[in-house]
């Protein structure tokens, strides 16, 4: 009962995520009874008692076939917002049962709702289509009949996508971790699916050969279709194979110091894997409505329903891409933030979200807009269709996706922007800095209570405390990622409070380099590129990018890591590459936040070690928090943070390793001893 109640308490609480979803599934519904009410009626073609199976039949099947597509998506976007439910769900002692229960309680009540206003909304459009439609076609029955076959293959249709809904959502459960949950932003886990190794110039005579049998034999909408199946082998190999070398090649070789095409060629590049499949359904079903449309040009019965299936078959996959471009941001949220720490701004993220969605955009029209040329093409010129009607199905379905891309562009801004890092510049100097949470006076958080701290250069500072005592705020206000309540935070003497964005990034990518516990990388760019993102923003030539990256490389002995992309790699190589990509700058202060924390002791020494080299050798200020006394040992000072104030500061001066974390250790343990000894 307490994950009943639970899930209706966030079901409320996330009301426009959820009125989303439901818009989606009343669509969907709409679409499934106008569709077979229009198959069982006989003005159309249909057979009122559903015995009988026309094409018209057919025709609608593909179209609620599409339309479950689209509630599928719309469900996996639904899902990508509730992994931290769920997380909470399986912390709080919740079984896969329990989260299956979580889930399908929501999905109900929203079907609940969904169902009845979408067949609602469909017994109402069937009168207004039938009443523009029926003087056209000099029929004469009611406009608001409905037929019984209609009804039962709709009940039937909507029955069978629930219980497909029930299984991805059980399954989603079952296969989900716990800490694939907690960090569902953080990662994208890219899958890579095997498939046929063919030389390349084999998928692209896969893809062009239809086309040239399409122009050379005679009009024949069957064997179109046929041929056009077989270009789907072909595109799934250029997507997948093809074009990620090439991709790949005009990175490396033309946009490897470029800051915004590194990321959004990489991206697009993931991206059209990704959307392989969506990309296939739009060609062989759009492909099936056009080659029929010539067919049935002169019998204006069936041309308008296949008419509207067109449009609305165009506008659902339409749909469909766009959610999963959406997924696909939800999946980037965190590197974009990443992008934003080492430099990038807003104007910089935007420019590489619209070249990869127009990019992603393109290759969805122009693919399966050279099939449909062919075949209108020879329709026209055999006579049995208009050049204006073979123009406009072209014009249409280009509109249709042009539009869609404008959307996603829009909607994946609002994704990977929102919130994100607060522009914030580095400190030198903080000055009874305070960092409030919460508005409202009862419950508000006092992380920071006027803390004041000087940052010198070659400084090598630890920040320790208990839980929850404001180390992580403190690092954050000192790093430019948040902005304090109140208080004086300085860079280079200039308040942060002035700083534009434009000079805050500037700022952090010529000064700051920042490692993290979860390594932070991006995963759609191989090891090489990750490193030099940072670098692309200096505007640097390409060769001297090169150079720098494999200096870094060798140093930290990742170099044969460069081709790999981060999922490829283990914990301790993927924080090497971390750390070559927040040194590769130069960088004057480099802020490590817990960065032991998902490594084994020896690469936890080891790293705190080049650290250290660093620091004495090169001069580089570091700002690290730990919560590990013999890692802080290897700094020069320790500032230990108790109830949001500096409660001590200790020098490591003359002091060997050994002493010096024995101090510490003192300093973390004086709460306990005197517990234990008063």
């Amino acid at each position: 009962m307490g994950t009943i109640k639970f899930a209706l308490r966030m079901l409320k609480a996330d009301f426009k995520k959820s009125l989303f979803y439901c818009g989606s599934l009343i669509f969907s519904t709409m679409i499934v009874f106008v569709f077979f009410n229009m198959t069982a009626n006989p003005v159309y073609g249909g057979d009122p008692s559903g015995k009988s199976q026309s094409f018209t039949t057919i025709l609608s099947l593909i179209v609620v076939i599409i339309a479950m597509v689209m509630a599928f998506f719309a469900n996996s976007f639904y899902l990508a917002n509730k992994s931290k439910e769920l997380a909470i769900e399986t912390l709080s002692g919740g079984s896969v049962l329990t989260l299956a229960n979580y889930i399908l309680t929501q999905n109900f009540l929203i079907m609940l709702i969904a169902i009845p206003i979408g067949l609602v909304l469909g017994y109402l459009t069937i009168p207004l289509i039938n009443s523009y439609l029926y003087p056209r076609l000099d029929a004469t029955s009611p406009i608001w009949q409905i037929y019984p076959a209609g009804i039962g293959y709709t009940i039937v249709s909507l029955a069978t996508e629930m219980v497909w809904l029930v299984i991805v959502d059980t399954g989603y459960a079952y296969r989900t971790e716990i800490i694939s949950l907690i960090q569902a932003d953080k990662t994208m886990n890219p899958k890579s699916k095997g498939m046929i190794k063919l030389p390349d110039f084999i998928f692209v005579l896969l893809y062009i050969l239809p086309m040239t049998l399409i122009l050379a034999l005679e009009e024949e909408a069957t064997m179109y279709l046929a041929i056009s199946c077989i270009g789907l082998f072909g595109i799934s190999g250029i997507l997948k194979a093809v074009m990620p070398k090439m991709l790949r090649s005009v990175v490396h070789n033309k946009y490897y110091n470029h800051p915004h095409k590194i990321i959004s060629i990489n991206n697009l590049n993931h991206s059209l894997k990704q959307a392989t499949t969506l990309i296939q359904m739009v060609i062989i079903s759009a492909t099936f409505l056009v080659c029929f449309m010539c067919v049935y040009f002169e019998n204006p019965r069936q041309l308008v329903i296949i008419l509207m299936s067109y449009a609305v078959l165009t506008f659902m996959m339409a749909v469909s891409i766009t959610y999963k471009v959406m997924i696909e941001a939800m999946q980037r949220k965190l590197s974009f933030r990443h992008l934003k720490m080492i430099g990038y701004v807003t104007k910089d993220l935007k420019k590489v979200i619209a070249q990869e969605v127009f990019g992603l955009y393109a290759v969805i029209i122009i693919f399966p807009l050279l099939y449909f040329i062919a075949i209108l093409f020879k329709f026209v010129a055999a006579g049995k269709i208009t050049g204006i009607f073979g123009l406009g199905i072209l014009l249409f379905y280009i509109l249709i996706f042009v539009l869609a891309g404008f959307i996603s562009y829009f909607i994946y801004q609002k994704i990977v922007l929102k919130g994100g890092v607060t522009v914030m510049s580095v400190i030198v100097e903080a000055k009874d800095v305070v960092k409030i949470y919460g508005d409202d006076e009862k419950t508000q958080v006092v992380a920071l209570d006027h803390v004041s701290l000087n940052i010198e250069e070659g400084d090598f500072i630890t920040v320790m405390g208990p839980s929850g005592a404001g180390k992580s705020t403190f690092l954050n206000n000192l790093a430019t990622i948040d902005l304090p309540t109140s208080g004086s935070v300085k860079i280079n003497g200039k308040q942060v409070r002035v700083m534009g964005e434009t000079e805050i990034g500037r700022f952090r990518y010529e000064n700051l380099g920042f490692i993290f516990q979860e390594f932070n990388l991006l995963q759609t760019l191989p090891i090489e590129e990750n490193v030099a993102v940072p670098l692309t923003l200096k505007n640097i030539p390409s060769k001297e990018v090169k150079e720098r990256v494999l200096e870094i490389a060798e140093k930290l002995e990742i170099s044969h890591l460069l081709h790999k992309y981060p999922d490829e790699c283990s914990g301790g190589q993927r924080q090497r590459v971390a750390i070559a990509r927040a040194l590769v700058t130069n960088p004057k202060l480099v802020v490590a936040d817990e960065p032991t924390g998902n490594l084994d002791s020896k690469n936890s020494h080891e790293l705190l070690a080049f650290l250290k080299d660093l620091n004495e050798k090169e001069g580089v200020t570091i700002l690290m928090v730990t919560h590990d006394s013999m890692i802080a040992s290897y700094s020069k000072k320790l500032v230990y943070i108790k109830d949001g104030k500096i409660d001590a500061i200790l020098e490591r001066g003359d002091l060997s390793q050994r002493e010096y974390f024995y101090k510490i250790v003192d300093i973390n343990s004086r709460e306990s001893q005197a517990l234990m000894f008063d």
